[in-house]
């Protein structure tokens, strides 16, 4: 049986989802559908005798009916396959609800070869009442799903036009069904790749007239098809001269007219010389000067152009004015230079494609200079050609034409005038006086341009006159530039008369008249201190910090700011970043005043951090993600390990839904790694906080008695009296303030933790080690870290990473082997986590039961993990095919990626997941696992069924799409076991 019943009704389902989640479709229409959806699997499924009538009642129902249709397999036909074949195959839309059966057909030609397979699949069909008219209609395409059976079935070996059986099928048929042949492949058609195909057969290898292809109908328009016209004057002109040469005049067309007959005229000159090239190059002018005419002036302009085949048969676009340049150049050398010169001379620059420069310079060689700069004598608006002409103009001296470059510097767009500066930069200090002069222009954008080609010089010259200049220029824009060019140096040792003359001279441009907003006055800020004083008030010093810090571009320091930035105390700076921040947060938090965010988290203290933590949290809900970007960058500029253990946690909870929040964390992270030279983990160890304990504990009084609190198995705080009595809670008597900061550590402890689980679970599965020292610091002298290493199976491991001894870590603090005797772990090895593939499977049994007997309670799975073991037979394997075909409820595969860390990789255009992946970054390698049908990036309905393929691996270095699947042998044990582990979590185990 080629099909289930179970699969018969499931199918069905989605036929009937399909349409109904279809809103633009009126209600009695799918109340129809949804009646021959029910009479035909009553009919297929034996419930009836009666052949049901499938009416089209949309033109899209064999969309709506393609799940049933795909039931069918073409290559074992039974009596359930027949009869579906045949109530599809006799209704009056056959050609459409044919098209995934002809697909199939054609699939299975591709795979086995078979030339003469369509043919006889079309054997078959008729068989089942299938019209030769059907067949031919199916075989255009016409309907959905069918384009890629068309395609295939001309050409099997275009180079050498090498024909399948089901083309020759058409061409000899096309005398008696030449009308209906051209509607299938025209009128329906007419820019599909594939019916040029037919054409070009045709028009090479018969002499039938083909005129009637040359044009097609849209909306009760009448337009010529130049693709079919360029085949047929490229094959066969002299049969159909008359009709090529009365195409371009009674077809419309998208392009102009003079481009039409170019184009046709161009094909038939390369069939027959002698006969139209002076026509064809007649017709490359013509359309030149048409190009000037309708171009000139007229931005909505498009350039003509048309695709051609190379010789290893693929389309190429050719734009029109290069290639009509160039058979000028090839046949008419006499007089393409002047037609080129007025070409440059009188068309707007915007219109030139750089193509004709090209051609320009590779005929004309060192003489094309005087023609090419006419160019730089139009109007500038395209920047790509402008770049082309003044990269060919570059080749040679072109001194004598500098001056038209000088002109571009006053171009209203910016990015004409960077090229334009680019390219006067070449001329090194010959450029510095009229530099000199155009600093004095009276165009903010000539001065920033000036800046731009004296900050690419250089030179100790170019850099005087910036430094000259600098000071007095009132343009910010301009001044960023010359301040850019100047370089950090000149900021980084400024004295105190340094700093106040900078202030001063703000003040003098007219920058320090007025906060830079309504509600950012200065006065209602607490004061900042300053550890040097300043021949300027502080509200005016204050004021150029804020105005300074506005011209930072992303989230971090301005250069002139940092000089004085580094002057005050930060000691006491953290209620002004505090009020800052608030105010900025009640005034809209606008992203154009991210300045204030910057500010605060510079000069903020821990306690900003508990304000803007929940505020990243809200502009993420309220889907301000950049705002949400801004805020982690600014809690890393604190810098306190508060402030950074927060940014690590980001970096974890946006790792895969709103990455770019995550990314900014990993980013600001590594940017703190580097400045303590740390790595990251090295980093995430560091910002762990102590609270001030010694010896896992903090000492304390409450009255006359003394007490100890420290943090229990279950990461809170407990308390001791002197006589090591567990108390219930914090004695009575202990101070306010004590109890307060009690709190404030317990809501700490439990930030740790939320975090620091999943990082201890991520250094098990990377197999991270610690130095013994390193080892003991952070795990038996940290009061939170502690409680993890008694949690835990630890082993000593040798420099090639194998496993030693294993150990556990006792409450008293000490190191007990299997027989509880205390160990001393070697200081020229390694301490790190067991994995489960570390250990035997007599010695993990024997492990977990002496930590059950010993109440030892995993805070994740590190014992009972899953392990895979990947046998030496598979070893040479390059995927898994364990998962292939397995199906499962779609909605509960998409919550269980998501719990384990995968994301959807590979998507189609509308939503569709096509594989899933996972990283194993600090092991270099990423793992996938392919997926199709009812997974998707938005909504899923519960009841769709996910399919898997194959699982793969890949390394992670280099474009990892085009990266090899590794080998399964060289895929590092642990992520084939985790990877393996997992799927085996989230795809059934059976086939559903």
């Amino acid at each position: 049986m080629a099909f289930t019943l179970d699969q018969l009704n499931y199918a069905a389902s989605q036929a009937y989802t399909s349409m109904q989640n279809d809103t633009w479709l009126q209600e009695p229409i799918k109340a129809n559908f949804y009646k021959s959806l029910e009479e035909l699997v009553d009919y297929i499924s034996g419930k009836s005798t009666v052949a049901p009538t499938i009416t089209p009642t949309h033109p899209r129902d064999g969309y709506y009916y393609m799940p049933l249709l795909k039931l069918v397999d073409i290559g074992n036909l039974d009596e359930q396959d027949q009869k579906l074949i045949k109530v599809f195959a006799g209704s009056k839309n056959a050609p459409m609800f044919m098209s995934p059966i002809l697909q199939q057909i054609a699939d299975q030609i591709l795979a086995e070869k078979d030339e003469d397979g369509l043919v006889k699949a079309m054997v078959t069909l008729r068989k089942f009442g299938l019209t030769d008219e059907a067949v031919l209609f199916s075989l255009a395409g016409v309907g959905s799903g069918a384009t890629s059976t068309a395609y295939y079935i001309f050409f099997y070996d275009r180079p050498k036009l090498l024909v399948h059986a089901a083309g020759k099928y058409i061409a000899s048929i096309f005398p008696e069904y030449k009308d209906k042949v051209v509607d299938a492949f025209i009128t329906k058609h007419a820019s599909a790749d594939w019916s040029g195909r037919l054409i070009e057969y045709l028009a090479q290898y018969t002499s039938y007239d083909l005129s009637d292809f040359l044009y097609y109908t849209s909306y009760s328009t009448t337009y010529l098809c130049l693709d079919n016209a360029i085949y047929i004057a490229t094959y066969n002109p002299e049969l159909h001269e008359k009709a090529l040469l009365e195409a371009y005049e009674n077809g419309n067309t998208y392009v102009t007219k003079p481009a039409v007959k170019y184009f046709i005229l161009r094909a038939m000159a390369d069939k027959l010389p002698e006969v139209y090239r002076t026509k064809q190059l007649d017709a490359a002018r013509t359309y030149l000067q048409t190009h000037i005419t309708e171009g000139k002036g007229h931005w909505g302009y498009q350039e003509a152009s048309f695709w051609m085949r190379d010789q290893s048969g693929r389309n190429i676009q050719k734009i029109v004015s290069p290639t009509a340049m160039e058979d000028l150049f090839q046949y008419e050398p006499e007089n393409a230079a002047q037609i080129a010169s007025d070409y440059l001379r009188q068309l707007n620059i915007a219109f030139i494609s750089p193509e004709v420069l090209q051609v320009i310079d590779k005929h004309m060689g060192e003489k094309a200079v005087a023609v090419l700069a006419l160019g730089l004598e139009t109007e500038k608006g395209n920047g790509t050609t402008l770049k082309a002409l003044l990269e060919l103009l570059g080749k040679y001296d072109y001194s004598r034409h500098i001056d038209k470059v000088w002109n571009i510097t006053k171009d209203k767009s910016k990015s004409i005038r960077l090229i334009a500066a680019t390219e006067l930069a070449k001329l090194g200090e010959a450029a510095l006086p009229k530099c000199q002069e155009l600093l004095s222009a009276k165009s903010a954008d000539v001065r920033q341009t000036v800046a731009v080609i004296l900050s690419r010089i250089k030179t100790p010259e170019a850099e005087k006159i910036l430094l000259d200049t600098v000071n007095a220029e009132k343009n910010d824009d301009t001044r960023d530039v010359m301040i850019e060019a100047l370089g950090e140096r000149r900021y980084q040792h400024m004295n105190e008369q340094q700093i106040t003359d900078m202030i001063l001279a703000a003040q003098k441009r007219g920058k320090l008249d007025a906060p830079l907003a309504d509600w950012l006055d200065e006065k209602t800020l607490p004061a900042l201190t300053f550890t040097a004083s300043l021949s300027v008030d502080n509200l005016l010093a204050t004021r150029f910090l804020m105005y300074r810090m506005s011209r930072a571009k992303e989230i971090r320091s301005d250069v002139e700011a940092r000089p004085l930035l580094a002057l005050i105390d930060k000691a006491s700076s953290g209620a002004f970043a505090k009020k800052l921040f608030s105010q900025f947060i009640d005034n809209g938090g606008d992203a154009k005043q991210k300045y204030c965010l910057t500010l605060a988290g510079f000069l903020g203290d821990d306690s900003l951090v508990d304000v803007i933590r929940p505020q990243i949290n809200k502009w993420v809900e309220s889907n301000r993600g950049k705002m949400a970007e801004y805020g982690v960058v600014a809690l890393a500029l604190i810098g306190t390990n508060k402030a950074l253990r927060a940014v690590e946690f980001f970096s974890r909870k946006y790792k895969t839904k709103y990455s770019n929040i995550g990314t900014a964390a990993l980013n600001a992270l590594q940017v703190a790694a580097e400045e303590l030279g740390m790595d990251m983990n090295e980093l995430a160890d560091s910002i762990i906080p102590d609270f001030g304990f010694e010896n896992m504990y903090k000492t304390f009084k409450a009255g006359e008695d003394e007490f100890r609190v420290f943090i229990n198995k279950d990461f809170k705080l407990a308390f001791l009296n002197e006589d090591n009595k567990l108390l219930k809670s914090a004695p009575k008597n202990t101070p306010k303030p004590l109890l307060d900061e009690f709190k404030e550590i317990g809501k700490e402890v439990r930030d740790v933790v939320r975090s620091q689980s999943s990082r201890m679970e991520l250094y098990l599965v990377i197999q991270r080690k610690w130095k013994p020292e390193k080892w003991q610091s952070f795990f038996v002298n940290n009061p939170i870290m502690f409680v993890y290493a008694t949690h835990l199976l630890w082993g000593t491991f040798d420099a090639s990473g194998k496993l030693s001894h294993t150990f556990y870590c006792a409450e008293d603090t000490s190191l007990l082997n299997f027989q509880d005797e205390e160990i001393t772990i070697a200081e020229d090895s390694m301490v790190g986590m067991v994995h489960p593939l570390d250990l035997s499977e007599e010695e993990r049994a024997a492990w977990i039961q002496k930590f059950y007997e010993a109440g030892i309670e995993p805070l994740f799975p590190q014992l009972q993990r899953p392990s895979v073991l990947l046998s030496d037979t598979d070893k040479e394997l390059m995927e898994v095919e364990e998962f292939a075909d397995k199906k499962g409820n779609a909605v509960q595969i998409k919550g269980a990626f998501k719990r384990f860390g995968w994301t959807a990789w590979e998507l189609g255009d509308h939503g569709d997941i096509y594989s899933f992946s996972k990283s194993f970054d600090e092991l270099g390698v990423q793992a996938f696992i392919e997926t199709g049908g009812g997974l998707f990036m938005g909504y899923t309905e519960d009841g769709w069924l996910a399919e898997f393929g194959k699982c793969y691996f890949r390394k992670m270095a280099g474009n990892i799409y085009q990266s090899p699947n590794l080998p399964l042998g060289e895929v590092p044990p642990i992520v084939y076991s985790e990877a393996l582990s997992e799927l085996r979590q989230i795809v059934p185990q059976k086939a559903e």
